[in-house]
């Protein structure tokens, strides 16, 4: 049985994976308040993101995405969703 990649019409959907981007990063900062808080022991903020930049994407997709990964259907372009990207936030205090 012969694969459908790069037979056929099938042919025109298929990109090749190759990808560079900044998939997580984080920040975060110990805040020295007790000296002006004297009942908090401690504060730590954070930030954190995720899928912030993506560098270069060969494909016309978010290639994490597929709908996919079987031999069949590698690569495939399906008429997928957006890459998401999250931004979050933490804060805790210490009492």
């Amino acid at each position: 049985m012969m694969s459908p990649v790069g037979t056929g019409a099938g042919s025109m959907y298929v990109y090749s994976a190759t990808n560079v981007r900044l998939a997580e990063l984080s920040l975060s900062y110990d805040v020295p308040i007790a000296k002006v808080v004297p009942w908090v022991k401690g504060l730590h903020i954070a930030f954190t993101g995720r899928n912030l930049l993506m560098f270069y994407c060969k494909a016309p997709f978010d290639p994490e995405l597929t709908a996919s990964t079987a031999t069949g259907f590698a690569g495939m372009d399906y008429f997928m969703l957006p890459s998401m990207r999250n931004i979050g936030f933490s804060a805790r205090v210490n009492f």
